[in-house]
């Protein structure tokens, strides 16, 4: 059957064949827009003519179709199919036969050419109709070459079982593919994963590089992707994982610098587009209890709109009465929802038949003991029963008393003790036990940040905003919630307590740490330090993977092999450069999207994204030898004049034949000759003078006598000197000390 358009699903029970119900295969054909229906049974298509009836079909908006009677005839198949036309590049081989084919048949390894004895075949194929069949052909092996080439065709059969002839070849010329692959199709598969198919086979590595890939959500926040994978099933399409979940509804993604696995591995056009979440979660709802006794009531807040009706209908309820459960009537209990129908309250009456009201298990003498409460088919906007729907968890006890105000477990992936969370340097998130209907604006004091204020949106969770910021790690933040100054959705009020929030006790780190001061430079290392202590994630091969390193002197990425990263205890991260730069050169370093450089909170955040270029310059790796050989040099020098030289210091200047036995020797006879260097040292620095303005011609004279006379004490040679008297005078002094250095050269 050929169709007007995709169908969402379809089975043998809308179709009636010959006015008896059909049974046999139901299949989609290519692209969901023809059905193939093969009975279970042969006779049931005799040669002749037949009628089909479809009913009940329905497309993607979920619209379905009239009831159609299709007159068909049956004859007799005997004809075997063939290839109609065949065309080819070098990675792929389209195949168009003559017929549809049945795809049962198809197979990626009954499509091959030959490299001498050695068989070729197709590593996948795609179905583009149901005639036409793409084959792809992986890895550098299996690349049709050049020029002419038989392709080899077996065991494809038509519906009628067929079988194509045997060594069926087609001869085809591969061309050079440049088209660029281009995405056809973004999906989410669910709340933390996505599918992109792209119109061609994508090149593993490009297309698994996460940094290559942007989702933002809703709000435009950027939703971090975990890891991407080429789907196994299908080499056109990746799957993409996230850390946290995309929003319900429309949601960007932003795709760049993906290449197809074609030879010249065309690198597609950057591609921005939208897809959307279906909401398929169902409502989830809180339970606040108030036992007053006398306003007997249970409030249920739900974390989306709710469809009103469902709420207010009473039948959705059961409720359990001296043992008895019974649905919910309007004489035992009122229903009242809120006006954007998130809440509904659930007010009993003050007797009933008589007896009064209590929230008690069992039977008592002139009371109505009501023991609990079942939600069972209240709805969303979207048609989704809430989460709590099958089990036990939508059975609520009544006996519990009113619900306690306390603080509560902030997120149920970590530890129970956080009751707080960090969200960013400005915000802290409260969780409290039960809905929170208001807060005083004293409900939250702090003695080191500026309050500036307290917003409570009708859930259990308070949302704490600052003047100031606070550091990255909350470790300067302490925050006091008075829990008396708090009331809850049944109008119970907390206690008369107070709660401390502190990050040594309850407070959950959930902001990135951020660059802190400039980079620094030290020979072939750039350091850049953070605003808390970090660790490693992962192997320093992936930490890597966290930074782009751009040499600014030729605009060149670094490949990881040129650099390593490492992380130390003083809250930095260091990378040392092992290119190979020509000339000094500084150095861009870019951060997006991090994964495995994070700091030490429970939360393991990565680091933020920033990029930075260092003010001083890398040196070429011979400057920075020649300065670590003489520094090592200076090291040596004064261990040896301190008496504290080492055997690993000698080495680090390049001598490298002490050992245990020779080193004290070696080391007394270094410690002598640098002695009277040292002693050399002085007598030049004390054979030096300087003419001044108010030397006279026989003070002059005398200073350079005396300068040239001490050179003997450093000196093989004696040096013998006669002075003669010039005239001298302030005048002169520039020509004289000229006379003098022509003299002692």
């Amino acid at each position: 059957m050929e169709l007007q358009e995709s169908l969402n699903r379809i089975s043998a029970t809308n179709f009636t064949l010959d006015g008896k119900a059909y049974f046999g295969n139901v299949v989609m054909g290519a692209g969901n827009k023809s059905v193939i229906l093969t009975p279970y049974t042969t006779s049931t298509l005799s040669v002749g003519d037949h009628k089909l009836t479809v009913s009940g079909v329905k497309d993607y908006a979920e619209f379905v179709s009239l009831n159609s009677t299709h007159e068909f005839t049956v004859v007799e198949d005997k004809e075997a199919p063939t290839i109609k036309e065949a065309t080819a590049t070098l990675e792929t081989v389209t195949l168009t036969f003559s017929e549809d084919v049945d795809m049962d048949t198809v197979k990626a390894s009954n499509v091959y050419w030959k490299s001498g004895d050695s068989k070729k075949e197709a590593s996948e194929f795609e179905r583009i109709a149901d005639n036409k069949y793409k084959f792809v052909f992986k890895g550098a092996e299996k690349t049709l070459p050049t020029g002419k080439v038989d392709v080899y065709v077996e065991d494809v059969k038509d519906y009628s079982d067929n079988k194509i002839a045997k060594d069926t070849k087609v001869t085809v010329t591969p061309e050079i593919d440049q088209t660029r692959p281009e995405v056809r199709k973004v999906t989410s598969v669910d709340e933390k994963t996505i599918k992109v198919t792209f119109s061609k086979t994508v090149d593993k590595e490009t297309a698994e590089k996460a940094g290559n890939y942007t989702i933002t959500d809703k709000d435009g926040k950027v939703v971090s992707v975990d890891k991407v994978t080429v789907d196994s099933k299908d080499s056109k399409s990746v799957i993409i994982d996230l850390y946290s979940k995309v929003s319900v509804g429309e949601n960007t993604i932003t795709i760049k610098n993906v290449k197809d696995a074609t030879k010249l591995n065309n690198t597609m056009l950057d591609y921005t587009g939208k897809f959307t979440r279906s909401d398929k979660e169902g409502p989830k709802f809180e339970t606040v209890i108030n036992a007053d006794a006398k306003a007997k009531k249970v409030v249920l807040k739900f974390n989306k709109k709710m469809d009103a009706a469902s709420l207010a209908d009473s039948s959705n309820y059961l409720v359990r009465i001296d043992g008895t459960l019974q649905t919910l009537t309007d004489d035992v209990a009122t229903l009242s929802v809120s006006n954007d129908a998130t809440v509904v309250t659930i007010t009993f009456a003050e007797t009933i038949k008589g007896n009064d009201v209590v929230f008690a298990t069992g039977k008592t003498s002139g009371k109505a003991n009501v023991h609990e409460l079942q939600v069972l088919g209240v709805k969303d906007t979207s048609g989704n029963v809430h989460d709590k729907f099958n089990g036990k968890d939508n059975i609520i006890d009544l006996t519990v008393g009113t619900t306690k105000l306390a603080l509560a477990q902030i997120d149920k992936d970590y530890d129970a003790k956080y009751t707080a969370e960090l969200v960013d340097r400005k915000t802290v998130k409260v969780k409290f036990s039960t809905v929170i209907k208001s807060a005083s604006s004293n409900a939250f004091t702090s003695n080191t940040h500026k309050i500036d204020s307290i917003q409570v949106d009708g859930t259990s969770t308070v949302t704490v905003k600052f003047k100031d910021e606070i550091k990255t790690d909350g470790s300067d933040l302490n925050l006091v919630a008075n829990l008396s100054k708090f009331v809850d959705v049944a109008d119970n009020e907390g206690p008369v307590r107070e709660e401390t929030i502190s990050p040594t006790t309850n407070l959950l780190d959930s902001v990135a740490p951020v660059l802190d001061g400039e980079p620094v430079v030290k020979d072939a290392t750039i350091t850049f330090t953070f605003s808390e202590s970090l660790k490693a994630g992962g192997s320093d091969d992936v930490l890597a993977t966290d930074l782009t390193v751009t040499r600014v002197s030729d605009n060149k990425d670094l490949a990881i092999s040129d650099y390593t990263v490492a992380v130390n205890d003083k809250k930095q991260v260091v990378i040392t450069l092992s290119d190979k730069r020509e000339a000094a050169t500084a150095y861009k370093v870019t951060v997006k999207n991090a994964k495995y450089i994070i700091d030490t909170s429970d939360k393991k955040n990565a680091i933020a994204d920033f990029s930075k270029t260092t003010a001083d310059k890398v040196q070429t790796d011979s400057t920075i030898g020649e300065n670590t050989a003489a520094e090592a040099l200076k090291v040596l020098n004064k261990a040896i004049d301190d008496k504290k030289a080492t055997l690993a210091q000698y080495t680090a200047v390049g001598i490298t034949k002490l050992d245990s036995t020779n080193f004290a020797a070696v080391n007394a006879a270094a410690a002598a000759v640098l002695a009277d260097l040292n002693t050399a040292k002085t007598a030049v620095e004390g054979a030096t003078y300087t003419l001044e303005a108010t030397d006279t011609s026989v003070t002059a004279a005398a200073k350079v006598k005396a300068a040239v006379e001490a050179l003997s004490a450093v000196s093989s040679k004696s040096f013998a000197v006669a002075v003669t008297e010039v005239s001298f005078s302030a005048a002169n002094l520039e020509q004289l000390m000229v006379n003098i250095n022509l003299l002692l050269n």
